[in-house]
Protein backbone atom coordinates (compact mmCIF):
# COMPACT_ATOMS: atom_id res chain seq x y z
CA UNK A 1 0.00 0.00 0.00
CA UNK A 2 1.36 3.41 -0.97
CA UNK A 3 1.14 6.20 1.56
CA UNK A 4 0.04 9.56 0.31
CA UNK A 5 1.99 12.54 1.48
CA UNK A 6 0.68 15.93 2.53
CA UNK A 7 2.62 17.44 -0.34
CA UNK A 8 0.67 15.45 -2.89
CA UNK A 9 -2.66 16.56 -1.38
CA UNK A 10 -1.72 20.22 -1.17
CA UNK A 11 -3.47 22.38 -3.76
CA UNK A 12 -1.36 25.17 -5.14
CA UNK A 13 -2.78 28.54 -5.99
CA UNK A 14 -2.50 29.28 -9.66
CA UNK A 15 -3.72 31.65 -12.31
CA UNK A 16 -7.02 29.79 -12.57
CA UNK A 17 -7.92 30.76 -8.98
CA UNK A 18 -10.21 33.73 -8.56
CA UNK A 19 -8.43 36.90 -7.41
CA UNK A 20 -9.92 39.00 -4.65
CA UNK A 21 -7.96 42.06 -5.76
CA UNK A 22 -7.92 43.67 -9.19
CA UNK A 23 -4.99 45.65 -10.50
CA UNK A 24 -5.16 49.08 -12.09
CA UNK A 25 -2.63 50.42 -14.57
CA UNK A 26 -1.20 53.87 -13.96
CA UNK A 27 0.88 55.60 -16.63
CA UNK A 28 2.81 58.66 -15.47
CA UNK A 29 5.04 61.16 -17.16
CA UNK A 30 8.66 61.05 -15.98
CA UNK A 31 8.09 64.23 -13.94
CA UNK A 32 5.00 62.81 -12.21
CA UNK A 33 6.83 59.54 -11.60
CA UNK A 34 9.58 61.43 -9.78
CA UNK A 35 6.98 63.35 -7.75
CA UNK A 36 5.27 60.10 -6.76
CA UNK A 37 8.61 58.51 -5.90
CA UNK A 38 9.67 61.37 -3.63
CA UNK A 39 6.26 61.67 -1.94
CA UNK A 40 6.22 57.93 -1.21
CA UNK A 41 9.81 57.97 0.03
CA UNK A 42 9.06 60.82 2.47
CA UNK A 43 6.36 58.68 4.05
CA UNK A 44 8.35 55.45 4.01
CA UNK A 45 5.99 53.78 1.54
CA UNK A 46 6.36 52.12 -1.80
CA UNK A 47 5.07 54.04 -4.79
CA UNK A 48 2.24 51.53 -5.21
CA UNK A 49 1.20 51.90 -1.57
CA UNK A 50 1.25 55.67 -1.74
CA UNK A 51 -0.69 55.74 -5.01
CA UNK A 52 -3.30 53.39 -3.56
CA UNK A 53 -3.60 55.54 -0.44
CA UNK A 54 -4.00 58.70 -2.55
CA UNK A 55 -6.64 57.16 -4.82
CA UNK A 56 -8.68 55.82 -1.91
CA UNK A 57 -8.51 59.19 -0.15
CA UNK A 58 -9.72 60.96 -3.29
CA UNK A 59 -12.55 58.46 -3.77
CA UNK A 60 -13.65 59.00 -0.18
CA UNK A 61 -13.60 62.79 -0.70
CA UNK A 62 -15.54 62.58 -3.98
CA UNK A 63 -18.17 60.30 -2.46
CA UNK A 64 -18.77 62.56 0.56
CA UNK A 65 -19.11 65.65 -1.69
CA UNK A 66 -21.76 63.92 -3.78
CA UNK A 67 -23.79 62.79 -0.76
Amino acid sequence: MVKSTAKAKKKTAGPQDERLIKGVRLDLSPADHKRLESAAKERGLTMASYARMAVLERLRTDLTRGA
